[in-house]
Parts: C-alpha cells; structure tokens; sequence
C-alpha cells in the first residue's frame, strides 16, 4: 500500500514525494524508503532520476538492486535518459519473469520454457513420463499458465507485482515516466504535469487535478516550483489521512537543475506541519512557502528555529494544538 506522486515544474525542476507506511499480515512499518536515486554520466552529459516504487517490497528492492547492477554494467552504453529507461524497465520486467518462472514451477514442475515451446523435458525431475523423456504438455496446463500469465487465473494473485513513477531530468528537460514490472517498455507520461500511482492514488489524483485545473493550459509547462511541491505534499498527506495503508512521514526526493536533493526525515515531518498550518490557513501565504524552501533546500538552515519562527508567525494562537487536532 502506497501513494507516489510526481511533478514537473519546469524543464529543470521537478519533485517526487512518497508515503514510507509498509505492513505485513501482523505488522505495519512507518519509516520504509520508497525513493531511489540514480546519477549517470552519458554521452549527452550527466543526467539523474528518483524512481518511486509501489507494490510488493521484496519484489521492488529487488528490482532496484538488479536495475543498480546492470546500470553498472551498461553504464557505458546509457547515453541518454532514454537508454536508462529502457534498461530500468527491461530490468524490471526481467526481476518479475523470474519470479513467474518460480511460480509456475514451484506449483507444476515446469518452466517458462516448457510453455513457450509447449513441450516438457523429465530429465528435470522424471515427472510426466520416464525420467530424460520430452513430453507434450496437456492443455490445461498450458491454459492454467496462460491464465498466471495473462492476470486472468485467482493464482496471478499469488505472484508480486510493482509500478514505478520516474522522474528524470538531462541538459533539455524534466520528465515522468512509469514501468510496470509486468512489460518491459516505459512509457513518457507528458499530457499533464503530474503523475501518481499507489493505493493512495485516486485522492491525490483528485488533490492534484483540482491544482492544474486552476493554473490553466498556459501555465502547465512552467509552474512554481514551491507552490507546486507545496501542493506534492499534500496531496500525499490527503491520501495518507484517508486510505488505508497509506501513512508515515513523507519521503520527498528534489531535482532542480541537475542536482538531487534528498532531505532528511526530520526535514520531511517538519515540511509537512508547514503545509499543513499553511492550507489550513493558519501561516501567512509568502511565509509559508519561505519557510517550506528553507527546510528542503537549505540544509544549513535549523528545523529547530524554523518551526520557531513558524510559532511567531502564526494567525492562530497555540499552534502545536492546532497542528495536532486539539484545537481547531
């Protein structure tokens, strides 16, 4: 359960934002990294991306740690934010076939192999016939794999999944993009200025839309940068008070003109209280994301003094209160 949201701002800033609640069948966790990096020097010059991942953990760790090892190995051939994309999704879909093939035969005693040829070697396990025998698959099985393999059987539920939000920037623009573990091409998301996926995804689609509704066509190619991850944040912090699943101080991964910024936690909680106390009218508007830019931006500025100031400048009288729900 999870909730990513993206925006391009400009064509050198962008953000990306992340819920960190995970959960097991008896334990919920709320500090889980759901943000990577990535920083590569091509034949374009040096680009970068933040890739957010929603889905199974173990399945999207993987991913990340296989996608890390063939950008390594490749990072020679990765000229452009293209080839990086196309290795990612490549190297996704790879990590998730592996994890099929396991699947069907850890439950049938076959490979993925056997179902694209149609045909079974018992040299593996004698099974079907005298050990070292070809046999023809039956066609139930060929049609229980295809069901696995097409989301149509109750068994795919069996299998993890993951998507992946990717924000990538080089020397001509932002982007956002998304892979799905199950195909192995990613695909440019560029008819709006944001993109969110997760659990968490349908309010803050809604937070979202209601935002670029009100700036107009005109404006969706250069919108401001603080406003706009004002707006990141919380729609992130609508979906994490209304879906379940959703929850945890946010993660918040920065891109402007090249350069990752990664605040910290503490930074992070203390971004959202200011978003918070701000749509609830409790800052003043140009205070208010002064503040935000100081706390993401500026890592020699003190989160300390910062939510100091923000108790001076606020409209309502005991702010803590207020932010914690005690007074409204």
């Amino acid at each position: 359960m999870t909730v990513i949201t993206a925006m391009r701002f400009n064509k050198n800033e962008g953000a990306i934002i992340t819920d960190t609640e995970a959960s097991t069948v008896i334990r919920k966790y709320k500090h889980v990294k759901k943000i990577s990096g990535f920083t590569i020097t091509g034949a374009v010059g040096q680009y970068a991306a933040l890739v957010g991942g929603t889905g199974d953990l173990a399945l999207i760790d993987e991913t990340i740690t296989n996608a890390r090892r063939d950008v390594n190995q490749e990072r020679e051939h990765l000229g452009s934010v293209e080839d990086f994309l196309s290795l990612f999704a490549e190297s996704a879909n790879a990590t998730w076939r592996e994890h099929l093939d396991a699947h069907i035969y850890s439950k049938l005693g076959v490979r993925m192999q056997d179902f694209l040829t149609g045909r079974f070697s018992t040299i593996r396990t004698g099974a079907c016939g005298p050990k070292g025998e070809e046999a023809q698959l039956a066609p139930y099985i060929l049609n229980h794999i295809f069901g696995i393999v097409e989301g149509e059987s109750p068994a795919a539920a069996e299998l993890p999944s993951s998507s992946y939000i990717m924000l990538t920037v080089d020397q001509i623009n932002i982007g956002i993009h998304r892979a799905d573990s199950n195909y192995c091409k990613p695909w440019r998301m560029s008819a709006i200025p944001y993109a969110c996926a997760g659990s968490g995804a349908d309010l803050a689609d809604a937070t979202l839309a209601d935002y670029v509704d009100k700036l107009g066509r005109d404006h969706l190619d250069d919108i401001d940068p603080l406003t706009g991850l004002n707006m990141l944040i919380w729609a992130t912090m609508r979906a994490s008070n209304r879906n379940s699943g959703v929850g945890g101080v946010p993660q918040i991964g920065i891109i402007k003109e090249n350069k990752i910024y990664d605040p910290e936690q503490e930074r992070c909680k203390l971004a959202s209280d200011i978003v918070r106390a701000g749509m609830n009218g409790f800052l003043p508007h140009e205070f208010h994301l002064h503040a935000l830019e100081r706390t993401l931006y500026d890592p020699k500025a003190n989160p300390v003094r910062i939510y100091e100031d923000m108790k001076k400048k606020s409209m309502r009288k005991n702010l803590d209160a207020h932010l914690h729900g005690y007074l409204k």
